[in-house]
């Protein structure tokens, strides 16, 4: 079962496009559409309220920093600043 996962992680990865103008948001909202998980047991995971996860996939609000980052560390995303 678990390499069914990976390997379908890896696959996933590999189709993914370059996001280096994508927004956070959109980072984000794809990273949990990959993930397949309902927005329960990601507030569950992450410490996010349900309703503001859910708010926020439905695109009714935008998520404070905080709450963007507990959620972009479950999904094994990082957050960091880019110096030019």
């Amino acid at each position: 079962m678990a390499k069914k996962a990976a390997k379908k992680t890896a696959t996933t990865a590999a189709k993914r496009k370059p996001v280096a103008s994508a927004t956070i948001r959109e980072v984000i909202l794809q990273a949990i559409e990959d993930r397949g998980e309902s927005v329960l047991a990601l507030s569950k995971l992450c410490g996010v309220s349900q309703p503001q996860l859910s708010r926020f996939v439905s695109g009714e609000r935008d998520l404070r920093l905080e709450s963007a980052a507990k959620l972009c560390e479950a999904l094994g995303l990082e957050l960091r600043k880019i110096v030019e």
